[in-house]
């Protein structure tokens, strides 16, 4: 991304990051901020703060159930945090009744995972997961010797004898699951198609996503969290306008009956036990 660029000319991103340092989850949302706002405001109906530039207050002090909605001049999508922890069918949710698509990135300090999910009119399209492999040393090593092609029956081979292959059994979920080293990588797109290395570059597979839904991950200095004082003088027409909803409910459910995913996985399985040029960046 081109960080000279003028903020309402961006997209991509400069590196990936989940919205605040302490609680992860970040949501764009294709439509504009009166659309996202209203939304959520009638339906969880809370306390709508709107247009927080003009008022100039800061949203330094937010609390739990706060959320931060925003929206940059030059860009079609408006951007929710913190939403940590939010679970699928609410993305959906959003997605479906605003008739939409979403990027959602979602970090878990405790588990060490991150990832991002693409969903479309109520439906994922595209969902990239890393973080820290729990899967038995020893069967990695065992499958770390074995080709691609030979791991799913060496995997239902196990299974009949009754041995232990937890956590593998998923990778049919997938297109790639990856083990590389002590991390693990698993995605799935009815989007494009990669190949399997390319997963091991979760900053590069995100940029191509967003540059091709016309998207910015907002650099993290533009994101009207707890700036200081005179934040607004200096950045605030960047920005078409800034929300605080205070929630007095959960999201609503409306997706129940939708199946969320079509994918056709691929299931292709690698393990490499060595992270010899491993690299997020």
């Amino acid at each position: 991304m081109d960080t000279e660029l003028p903020i309402s000319e961006r997209r991509g991103l400069k590196e990936i990051h989940f919205g605040t340092p302490k609680t992860g989850g970040l949501l764009l949302v294709k439509a504009s901020i009166a659309q996202v706002s209203h939304y959520l405001h009638t339906s969880m109906h809370g306390e709508l703060k709107s247009d927080l530039i003009t008022k100039q207050e800061y949203p330094q002090s937010l609390k739990f159930m706060d959320i931060l909605i925003f929206q940059y001049r030059g860009h079609d999508w408006t951007v929710l945090m913190p939403l940590p922890n939010l679970s699928s069918e609410k993305i959906a949710d959003i997605s479906k009744n605003l008739q939409t698509s979403c990027i959602f990135l979602d970090t878990e300090s405790v588990s060490g995972w991150s990832g991002y999910k693409v969903c479309t009119d109520g439906s994922f399209v595209e969902e990239l997961e890393w973080g820290t492999s729990y899967i038995d040393e020893s069967l990695c090593k065992e499958l770390s010797n074995m080709k691609p092609q030979d791991i799913p029956g060496f995997i239902e081979q196990r299974k009949a004898k009754g041995e232990s292959v937890k956590g593998v059994c998923f990778y049919r979920k997938w297109d790639v699951f990856y083990i590389h080293g002590y991390s693990q990588y698993q995605f799935r797109s009815n989007l494009r198609a990669v190949e399997p290395k390319e997963i091991l570059n979760p900053t590069q597979l995100l940029n191509q996503i967003l540059i091709s839904q016309d998207a910015w991950l907002p650099d993290e200095e533009y994101i009207p969290w707890s700036q200081e004082q005179g934040f607004y003088e200096t950045h605030g027409d960047v920005f078409s306008r800034v929300d605080v909803l205070t929630r007095n409910r959960a999201f609503p459910r409306i997706c129940n009956s939708v199946k969320l995913r079509s994918y056709q996985p691929k299931g292709i399985f690698l393990c490499e036990t060595s992270e010899e040029d491993f690299s997020f960046d």
